[in-house]
């Protein structure tokens, strides 16, 4: 279980920054807007963050597996 959760905030980080990456490439096409590396970096900062407090927090819940 745990396996598929970690794929699956792997997978979340990667459609976050793709879509942070995607919003930055079209704005160079919007007048009046700008794309700007730094906000992309920010935006994937923000997802790697969210990842990495919600699997921290998910391995607090989850019960020691006895082995």
């Amino acid at each position: 279980m745990a396996l598929l959760r970690d794929k699956a905030l792997i997978g979340a980080f990667l459609v976050a920054t793709a879509y942070g990456f995607s919003d930055e490439f079209h704005q160079r096409f919007v007048p009046g807007r700008f794309s700007d590396f730094y906000d992309f970096l920010a935006d994937a900062c923000g997802a790697l963050l969210f990842v990495g407090v919600y699997w921290l927090f998910m391995r607090k819940r989850q019960p020691a597996s006895s082995s």
